[in-house]
């Protein structure tokens, strides 16, 4: 009887033995095949032809962007202004010192020269250099695809208002005004519209 027992158990086992075998086998056969499906796939992939190129597409692009206008454009200046008296009536200043100086600052904000983008470094500005900087990485423009304007400030004590000018991903015209709110990193910033 225990003879007979030990048969069974080997017999039993080596039936287990060869399931365990033939299911590794055919695992082994199935990522064989998966292999070369793979293969094959990859193949085909390559035969795939797009009737038009990336580069095509992105010319296409450049060629439907809006011309930016220029730093002294009527309109431009127009709505310049009209932002900046609706942001300084919303955040209205409690001295006459400081109203003098927002006055006197409005007064600088009537002409603009352009300023070369390429090259802008932040010893000429941190915070412009900061933003055009940002703003080329997240709209993916390059040097030419931004107007950056620069108002013409006589007096010392203020800083030059910069104006930047670029078309977004849809294409709309987006204007931003930097260096106007004193003591801040905040800019002003609007679409900008033209007729």
């Amino acid at each position: 009887m225990p003879q007979l027992l030990l048969v069974i158990c080997l017999l039993l086992s080596s039936s287990v033995w060869a399931e365990e075998v033939q299911t590794k086998e055919d695992e082994v056969i199935i990522s064989e095949n998966t292999s070369e499906e793979t293969e094959s796939t990859a193949d085909d992939e390559e035969d795939i032809e797009f009737p038009i190129s990336i580069e095509a597409m992105q010319e296409d692009f450049q060629d439907t962007r809006k011309e930016l206008p220029l730093c002294n454009n009527e309109q431009l200046l127009n709505q310049v202004q009209n932002m900046l008296q609706k942001y300084d009536e919303e955040n209205p200043v409690e001295s006459i010192y400081e109203k003098r100086q927002r006055a006197l600052q409005l007064k600088f904000t009537h002409e603009y020269t352009e300023e070369q983008v390429a090259g802008f470094t932040s010893r000429k500005n941190q915070l412009v250099a900061d933003k055009l900087l940002m703003t080329k990485i997240n709209q993916h423009l390059n040097d030419d695809e931004i107007r950056l304007c620069k108002s013409k400030v006589e007096d010392k004590q203020f800083k030059p208002i910069y104006l930047m000018i670029y078309a977004d991903h849809n294409n709309v015209l987006q204007l931003h005004i930097l260096n106007y709110i004193k003591n801040s990193t905040q800019d002003l910033s609007a679409v900008l519209v033209l007729e």
